[in-house]
């Protein structure tokens, strides 16, 4: 170059140049880092990702690893698990030394088992995955010794696994046995069956669900008696099985006979009353079940009634006034049922109604007061030859006749329709039950009119329910009315002779005139010549009258 005026090159030393070794440059060791399990090798090679080929010669080393494990595998893996491939560069004059690695993966494979079978009476099925049952096994099928077992079919050759067998079985959860026993819990419903498969590393687990098994017990038919009628120490309920051969020998410890079987009455505790009872029967297997002939569950049995004749000769009659009682009614009475000897008070039904009045009415039922022997017990009526009556009086009633009728009337003239026509109103009588309508019917003896002694009688016009008592009769008097009589006054002249005397009588009554009174004589002490004065005139009444009474004569004067 230019030297530089302000400087001297003193000396001048050589230089170095130094070349150094360069990367490879791989973009990826391997294109597939990830299968799934298949049983085959999985070797993936660096050769695959190296972008200069010329360098895939000075590879020294390849080689796997598995996880954390230091300790190389001896060649490719083949179980599923996780990976690592190393690759060692070394002795290259044109590329440093290294150590490439890449991770890759075996995938667990999926499991793919084609369903649960089992092994029936020698009969082969699938266990369907259902709501329903499966009806393979619960279709006709009975309890008997041989159980079915259960396998899966379609695992892959060559692999060991592990397999629980559960189910869900009385509300709880189970495991099949190591003998793949699925129905050894005896009857009933096996739900929720599924097989739990595991335990193998190249495979995950899987849970295979199968439908449900309705176990069905053996039937075993039953015949039954009642002992008799009614008596609650001596009914008892025998039972024995009608087909005791279809139980299994295996069986013949818990069942050893005929009567081996139990009841338990529903809605009671003991057979002591007559009534209808149910039941249902049992025996000591669970596996068996008891029926009636009609395939029922409940049995049904009837202890009757004990009947019981009533000799209505022997009640007699029974008496009541109307307005008591009712249709019915009660009397203690002493009973045989069998030969014992039983009291209680018993209601007899009669024919007579709400409506029925006074009468004799027929008995036509008897029956309990006490619940519980109108339960066990039916009355008979025997009617006898003097068949028991329901009686029924009639009611008395009475009334006051002074509250009415007066002890005595006056006479006035005229017919007494005020006193023919007193009538005695229903709210009169005594011992009335309301709203009867009954009504006094009141007859004279005569017309009442002149005065006298009269005679009313009284009786019902409505008499069916009652009786009238008391005094049926009334007396009464119609009296004379009182009259005065009064001689007329006369005046004549001296020596003239005495004039034919006449009266005046007051008190008369309606249309009743003077000449209805009996007037003898009148006596005046004039005579003819005698000296002019006053002279008294008597007036004479020749008996009684029937109507009046002459209470006062009063003297006229001649002048």
């Amino acid at each position: 170059g230019i030297p530089n005026p302000n400087y001297n090159i003193v000396s001048r030393l050589p230089g170095k140049l130094t070349v150094n070794k360069i990367a490879r440059g791989y973009d990826s060791l391997i294109f597939n880092t990830q299968k799934v399990y298949d049983g085959n090798p999985f070797a993936p090679s660096y050769i695959e990702g190296v972008l200069n080929e010329i360098t895939a010669g000075t590879a020294e080393v390849q080689y796997y690893l598995r996880g954390n494990e230091g300790r190389p595998l001896e060649g490719a893996p083949v179980n599923a698990g996780e990976y690592t491939l190393k690759v060692v560069f070394e002795g290259s004059p044109y590329y440093v030394d290294e150590t490439l690695d890449t991770d890759f993966d075996i995938l667990k494979a999926d499991l793919e088992v084609e369903d649960i079978r089992f092994l029936f009476n020698s009969q082969e099925g699938k266990l369907i995955t259902s709501t329903s049952p499966s009806d393979y096994v619960y279709d006709k099928q009975s309890y008997s010794a041989f159980i079915p077992t259960i396998a899966i079919s379609g695992l892959p050759l060559g692999e060991s696994f592990t397999i629980a067998y559960r189910y869900t079985f009385g509300g709880q959860e189970w495991q099949v046995g190591g003998s793949n026993l699925l129905l050894e819990d005896g009857v009933g419903m096996y739900s929720n069956i599924r097989a739990e498969i595991s335990g193998n590393p190249n495979y995950n687990g899987l849970t295979l669900y199968a439908g449900s098994v309705d176990y069905k017990p053996r039937v075993l038919y039953i015949d039954y008696t009642v002992s008799a009628r009614y008596r609650a120490e001596d009914i008892t309920l025998s039972l024995t099985i009608s087909n005791f051969d279809d139980v299994l020998e295996s069986d013949l410890e818990l069942i050893p006979d005929e009567t081996a079987v139990s009841y338990t009455l529903i809605g009671a505790s003991e057979i002591r009353n007559a009534g209808t009872y149910r039941f249902t029967a049992s025996v000591a297997s669970h596996n068996y079940v008891v029926r009636t002939s009609d395939d029922e569950r409940e049995f049904i049995f009837v202890v009757e009634k004990a009947l019981v004749p009533i000799n209505m000769d022997d009640i007699g009659v029974y008496e009541v006034t109307y307005g008591q009682g009712g249709p019915t009614f009660d009397k203690s009475v002493t009973y045989y049922v069998g030969d014992n000897a039983e009291t209680a008070t018993l209601r007899f039904t009669t024919n007579r109604t709400q409506f029925s009045g006074a009468g004799i009415y027929n008995v036509t039922a008897v029956a309990h007061t006490d619940p519980v022997g109108a339960a066990n017990v039916m009355f008979v009526i025997v009617e006898g030859t003097g068949a028991g009556k329901y009686i029924v009086h009639k009611k008395e009633v009475s009334f006051d006749w002074t509250s009415r009728f007066a002890a005595e009337y006056e006479y006035n003239g005229r017919v007494r329709t005020d006193i023919m026509g007193i009538s005695i109103p229903d709210d009169q009588l005594s011992g009335r039950i309301p709203p009867d309508n009954i009504g006094v019917r009141l007859i004279f003896d005569r017309q009442v009119k002149d005065a006298g002694t009269y005679t009313v009688t009284a009786s019902l016009i409505n008499a069916s329910n009652y009786t009238l008592v008391g005094d049926l009769t009334y007396t009464f008097r119609v009296t004379k009315a009182p009259i005065i009589v009064h001689a007329d006054d006369f005046t004549i002249d001296y020596n003239q002779p005495p004039p034919e005397f006449t009266a005046t009588v007051s008190g008369l009554k309606g249309d009743d005139t003077a000449d209805m009174i009996p007037i003898s004589s009148f006596s005046c002490s004039y005579e003819q010549g005698d000296n002019a004065g006053t002279y008294d005139i008597d007036v004479k009444i020749d008996g009684d009258t029937q109507n009046y009474e002459v209470i006062q004569s009063d003297k006229g004067t001649l002048t």
